[in-house]
């Protein structure tokens, strides 16, 4: 579970959805200062961005915030802005390490 202020956020499973979970959606929204529509939409893209079916961008667009208003979101929501994958980070040194020996 992760803490937001005086907001607790759990990992919700689909078929686990039910009226107390969107009851607790809408008290966070509240206590967050925000309607419930706006934070739903942060979290769905947010969901999609973790899941890799959304860039980064897709997903601030999609959530309706800035780009750096989404990277402060997702860092008090989830502790984290920006997610590389390993593979991406490898192919970076790989190219790296190629440019670097054609000096």
């Amino acid at each position: 579970m992760l803490s937001v202020g005086n907001i607790k956020m759990a990992t919700l499973l689909i078929d686990q959805i039910d009226d107390h979970t969107y009851s607790q959606l809408d008290n966070m929204a509240v206590s967050s200062g925000e309607s419930p529509d706006d934070l739903a939409r942060f979290l769905l893209a947010a969901s999609m961005y973790h899941a890799h079916k959304k860039s980064f961008q897709a997903a601030a667009a999609m959530s309706g915030l800035s780009f750096n208003g989404f990277k402060r979101r997702l860092r008090d929501y989830f502790s984290t802005g920006y997610i590389v994958a390993p593979e991406v980070v490898e192919d970076d040194i790989n190219i790296a390490k190629k440019l670097s020996s054609k000096k």
